[in-house]
């Protein structure tokens, strides 16, 4: 199942390809087809090029400052940092694999310009970059759940989120291998078809129809489903429970406001990935039901536009963490200064006035409000 590669300008007759293939026979192409009538207009083109360029820059800066700011030490090496990090590297990853080689196809060239050696390994990176998005998101709600339902746990060390993130990559890469065995370079019978497209020829098409379920639960709705339903459940517990300790109101106007940024930024964290690819997978529902569906020359347009909703997840989030999370703006300004001044000793490291999860333990003497800060 691929996500990107191609766009929906030749999906009607892709389908028919792909039905033929598998029954050994001639695809069926109208007599009064022309490439021409599933184009959209310049100005849409030029806009949604722009569009592409600017959730690129913002991604890869966004996401790349997170890295750093992790890196570098300018934020601690906790649990939640370390799941932020590899979210933000499968976001750069979904900036650099997905959108240079989208754009180049299904906008400029309208084929498949990079050669069959690229053709598997893009479709395995770009299928895998999703799927790496998801299951991370996942093992931080996960995370998230388990310290604030159970805040006198201990929860994960550094070495055991490590241990869940390397699980992570292994398993998508292991889910993504048949979208890599199976991708090949195609050639239809008319301009800019016959020049090549890259997409996944399987020889048994219920088996094919089967995978794509699986990625599509696996990538989108599993996750959703999850998120909301624990994101609900901490939600009610933040609200319900008390915070452990000598009751004051200094305190609990700390904690009122703690719980509502976090809430906050935990919903438009679900909200974002809902709301990023749910156009993509109306579409493809829609056309699996039913394929008439791509005889309409707006489907096009409305593909593209879905494919570019979808990326702009990579770039929104670094918004949210820097808006929702005063550890990120601290840590963001600090990583500036020391990017303008070079290199810091680490002594002048050790000085940096962060504000970590852990200084809530003192301020507080409670486990459990230091949870809603981060």
């Amino acid at each position: 199942m691929n996500f990107f590669l191609n766009g929906s300008t030749w999906l009607k007759n892709l389908s028919n390809f792909e039905n033929s293939s598998v029954f050994n026979t001639t695809p069926e192409i109208s007599e009064n087809y022309s490439p021409n009538d599933y184009l959209p207009s310049k100005a849409f083109i030029w806009c949604i090029f722009l569009a592409y360029i600017a959730f690129f820059i913002l991604s890869i800066v966004g996401n790349g400052t997170v890295c750093m700011a992790i890196g570098s030490g300018f934020l601690k090496p906790t649990v939640t940092n370390f799941f932020m990090c590899n979210l933000a590297a499968s976001d750069i990853l979904v900036s650099v694999f997905c959108i240079p080689f989208t754009v180049l196809s299904n906008l400029v060239f309208m084929y498949w310009p990079f050669g069959s050696f690229l053709c598997p390994i893009i479709s395995l990176i770009q299928l895998m970059t999703t799927l790496l998005r998801a299951f991370t998101l996942v093992a931080m709600t996960c995370d998230r759940y388990y310290v604030v339902s159970r805040p006198f746990k201990p929860r994960l060390n550094a070495k055991q989120a490590k241990l869940v993130i390397a699980g992570i990559w292994i398993f998508s890469l292991t889910v993504c291998m048949p979208s890599a065995v199976f991708s090949t370079i195609i050639y239809l019978p008319y301009e800019p078809g016959s020049k090549g497209l890259c997409v996944e020829v399987w020889p048994d098409l219920s088996l094919h129809q089967v995978y794509g379920i699986v990625i599509m639960l696996l990538q989108y709705f599993g996750p959703l489903l999850l998120m909301c339903i624990t994101y609900s459940h901490i939600a009610v517990i933040v609200w319900k429970k008390r915070t452990p300790g000598e009751a004051n109101r200094k305190r609990d106007e700390r904690r009122e406001k703690s719980k509502k940024k976090m809430m906050t930024m935990l919903v438009m964290t679900v909200i974002n990935y809902f709301l990023s690819w749910l156009p993509y997978h109306v579409i493809s529902i829609v056309g699996d039901v039913n394929p008439s569906v791509y005889d309409s020359k707006d489907v096009h347009a409305l593909w593209i536009m879905a494919h570019l909703l979808s990326f702009s997840n990579s770039g929104t989030n670094a918004i949210i963490y820097y808006w929702r999370n005063n550890n990120f703006r601290i840590a963001f300004r600090n990583l500036r200064k020391g990017l303008k001044k070079g290199p810091l000793s680490k002594a002048e490291n050790r000085r940096i006035p962060i504000r970590s999860m852990s200084s809530y333990n003192y301020r507080r003497n409670s486990r459990l409000s230091s949870t809603w800060s981060s």
